[in-house]
């Protein structure tokens, strides 16, 4: 392994740069619930000591600890067990000595009401974690099926809309509809005519004077026009086939 790895006077007072264990936690990128375990059991080995203030009696993790934090990980992932990599500990860093009259011992008996309140601390802590994990999961979720909604309402409405028609295809069929138009007049005033001629003179004529008829043309164009207004409207259903 490599030489020492961080040097920390623990006979100093207590630094201001440290961290309680979630916000350590996170420097280190290991779950606090870890990091606790690894201090705990250093402390229970009588390997280093964590710093605590007072006089809730609450552990901080100084750079020192923080070096240390990383070293075991580095260790961890690379496989080995927790017992090798503290063996070696004492040989990388100056490592933090129990205050004196601290005694070393699993068995040591601890402040209950601070460690109570540390314990409740850190519950508190991972439960607004997961609250706000939650959170965010069930409004990602719920975005996500708003957007979906709109997608399908989108693609709903472009179903019932028409299809766009070309340009060009509109003016050719304007053109048509214009002649169709044109061809069907034409041909009932034609029909109108030949009918008008079928009548007989009397009614087709007006006298001019005591000798002369001439054709009421009066008569002829208004007898056209009836004849077209009766028959153009169910001409051009035929021609459209409407």
């Amino acid at each position: 392994m490599d030489g020492m790895h961080g040097q920390t006077d623990h006979k100093e007072k207590i630094s201001d740069n440290v961290w309680q264990i979630n916000e350590f936690s996170r420097k280190v990128d290991v779950h606090y619930n870890t990091i606790d375990r690894w201090f705990v059991r250093l402390e229970k080995n009588g390997i280093h000591y964590v710093n605590r203030v007072q006089p809730s009696d609450k552990k901080v993790y100084d750079q020192l600890d923080y070096e240390i934090a990383l070293y075991i990980k580095e260790y961890r992932d690379k496989g080995w067990m927790l017992d090798p990599i503290f063996e070696t500990l004492p040989n990388e860093f100056d490592l933090r000595p129990f205050p004196e009259g601290e005694e070393v011992s699993s068995t040591k008996i601890f402040d209950s009401s601070a460690a109570f309140k540390e314990m409740e601390e850190k519950i508190i802590a991972n439960l607004k974690d997961e609250i706000v994990d939650q959170a965010r999961l069930q409004v990602k979720q719920e975005f996500q099926q708003s957007f979906n909604e709109l997608i399908e309402m989108k693609e709903q409405i472009l179903k019932s809309l028409p299809e766009p028609e070309d340009k060009a295809a509109v003016r050719e069929k304007r053109f048509v509809e214009a002649v169709t138009f044109h061809r069907v007049r034409a041909e009932l005033e034609k029909e109108a005519a030949a009918e008008w001629a079928k009548k007989s003179e009397n009614e087709r004529t007006k006298r001019v004077g005591i000798f002369f008829k001439t054709e009421d043309t009066a008569k002829r164009a208004d007898y056209i026009k009836d004849y077209v207004n009766e028959k153009y409207e169910e001409r051009l259903k035929e021609k459209f086939d409407l």
